[in-house]
């Protein structure tokens, strides 16, 4: 966040190199954007030759990397979740429980988040 303020604000004591992007006589303050945290419920089958608690650990794993790569204000699309999972080793199939539709966040200024414990794999 600091590094993009310095940008936004330039660096007059640099010749020029540095001139910002903000106008003159404005303000603009860069802040983290607002976590929404969700709780998903997934159902999997284990592939023959598997082990179930270190699939639902990778699925769980890949839930929470999949909604950190979400910009702000990008809408949760199922769709591209269910093609992050299916990339999972020897996870046979799954089915999306919670939420049931695609999730948009409140604004743009919101980004969705989630932690493995809000993962409920079973």
């Amino acid at each position: 966040i600091g590094e993009l303020q310095a940008l936004i604000e330039g660096d007059p004591s640099i010749n020029g190199t540095q001139p910002g992007r903000r106008n003159n006589g404005t303000r603009l303050r860069v802040v983290p954007a607002t976590v929404t945290y969700l709780s998903l419920e997934i159902r999997i089958q284990v592939a023959p030759g598997g082990d179930p608690p270190t699939v639902r650990a990778l699925v769980k794993s890949a839930v929470v990397d999949f909604l950190a790569s979400l910009a702000p204000g990008q809408r949760l699309v199922l769709s591209d979740l269910t093609a992050r999972l299916v990339k999972v080793p020897y996870l046979f199939s799954h089915r999306i429980v919670t939420p049931s539709d695609d999730y948009q966040p409140e604004s743009s200024r919101h980004r969705l988040a989630t932690t493995p414990d809000m993962v409920d794999v079973q």
